[in-house]
């Protein structure tokens, strides 16, 4: 049984199929994309992730710093992304800032 919250926006309501929503276990694969988000503790996950990676023997990977940190993607650059993360070895982590990354299409 497929749980249903309701979700308010502009005074209409949108009945969301939370197990539709939740795509992880259709994925098919071992590798974790996290797209951390600024003051929610990233940095502290981020070095959690690398310490349990060393310890449990998966990948690490994260985007390389730079200067200027582009967090929307094109739909070019997301394709490219997605490619890039798919292309790891499982079980393998891949870390970047960025709001939104389409693996389906």
């Amino acid at each position: 049984m497929s749980r249903r919250f309701t979700w308010f926006q502009y005074k209409e309501t949108e009945v969301l199929d939370v197990e539709a929503l939740n795509n992880t276990r259709r994925a098919g694969r071992s590798v974790l994309f996290f797209n951390r988000v600024p003051k929610v503790g990233s940095q502290t996950f981020m070095e959690l992730l690398r310490r349990l990676s060393m310890r449990n023997g998966f990948s690490f990977n994260r985007d390389r710093v730079q200067r200027v940190e582009t967090i929307r993607l094109a739909p070019i650059e997301q394709l490219q992304l997605a490619r890039m993360v798919s292309s790891y070895s499982e079980p393998s982590v891949y870390i970047k800032h960025v709001c939104f990354t389409n693996f389906t299409e």
